[in-house]
């Protein structure tokens, strides 16, 4: 299943010399928390729909898009 991207960002990755950067937000959720932990792989806190991702460095590895691999 192919990740959806804005237009947007799909010229932004294919830049040469992007003029915005892609922010990664991660948003973990589960049961125990009270409320989710928002992070943004970013020096700088940010607020997106209403919510503080809380800057915080970090690395993501997606896995790829091919069917039936674990």
């Amino acid at each position: 299943m192919a990740r959806p991207y804005s237009q947007r960002a799909r010229e932004q990755l294919n830049a040469t010399s992007a003029d915005d950067i892609l922010l990664v937000l991660l948003e973990i959720r589960h049961p125990q928390l009270a409320v989710p932990v928002r992070v943004v792989n970013d020096t700088q806190n940010i607020v997106v729909e209403g919510n503080e991702f809380i800057a915080c460095a970090f690395d993501v590895t997606l896995p790829d898009d091919s069917d039936n691999q674990v």
